[in-house]
């Protein structure tokens, strides 16, 4: 049996496009392509926020940015 940290290696030695499901999405880095795709479909970043090891910040927005007063702010 493949334990989690495996996977992301089994299937890429398979040349294996995977998607989010059943967490594996937190497991891997999106290419850049697939990551302009989950942007595009949610600009705010509130469906899946860190799929593909992206950012879980809202609206994208890198950890530790500065934002202005009273705007939202992620630093985790």
């Amino acid at each position: 049996m493949t334990s989690q940290k495996q996977t992301p290696a089994v299937l890429d030695g398979r040349c294996a496009e995977y998607p989010a499901e059943h967490n594996v999405g937190h497991l891997y880095f999106a290419k850049p392509a697939m990551v302009d795709h989950f942007k595009a479909l949610d600009p705010c970043n509130t469906f899946n926020p860190g799929i593909g090891r992206t950012t879980k910040c809202a609206h994208w927005m890198p950890r530790g940015q500065n934002v202005a007063r009273g705007a939202f702010r992620c630093d985790g």
